[in-house]
């Protein structure tokens, strides 16, 4: 960031401070998304792809999915700063509100080889995390929702198993 744009990390989302001005409408989000990933996870697409992880033969699955989920949190943070982050807040200074849907256009592309429910709701998610991370100027809150999402469809799809 400081070599190419001689910009901050924090001058594109990765941030704490004013990251929880917002935080009831995530909580809130959160709340509208457990039915619905409890729904999705008696589908046999979402079976069928969650968890990503899989426990070697004849091994437990825990406490190796603990591990598994801190790593999948960074990755979270990789992605939100990427797509809320760098694209939008890189972008928002010559195209303000749009670069939210700019940076939906990659971020749902992402999401195609996915359950195809899990891939529209990624252009309804893109826009919730998208203005969210332009009015908190964080990618922090966006993040712990995406993680939280994630990991409650993996425990979904644990349990049904």
């Amino acid at each position: 960031m400081r070599i190419f744009f001689n910009k901050r990390p924090s001058d594109f989302g990765l941030k704490i401070k004013g990251s929880f001005l917002y935080g009831k409408f995530y909580l809130i989000f959160m709340v509208i998304m457990v039915p619905a990933i409890v729904l999705a996870a008696t589908f046999p697409s979402f079976q069928a792809t969650y968890p990503f992880y899989n426990a070697p033969t004849g091994s437990s699955v825990w406490p190796n999915i603990l591990i598994w989920e801190v790593f999948y949190l960074l990755q979270f943070l990789g992605a939100e700063f990427f797509f809320r982050g760098f694209l939008i807040h890189g972008l928002k200074h010559r195209f303000g509100f749009y670069s939210i849907f700019i940076s939906i256009i990659p971020y749902c592309m992402i999401h195609f080889q996915k359950p195809f429910l899990e891939a529209l709701g990624s252009i309804i998610a893109g826009l919730i995390l998208g203005m969210m991370s332009l009015r908190t100027n964080s990618v922090i809150m966006g993040t712990a929702l995406h993680f939280g999402v994630a990991l409650t469809m993996d425990i979904c799809a644990l349990m049904m198993r």
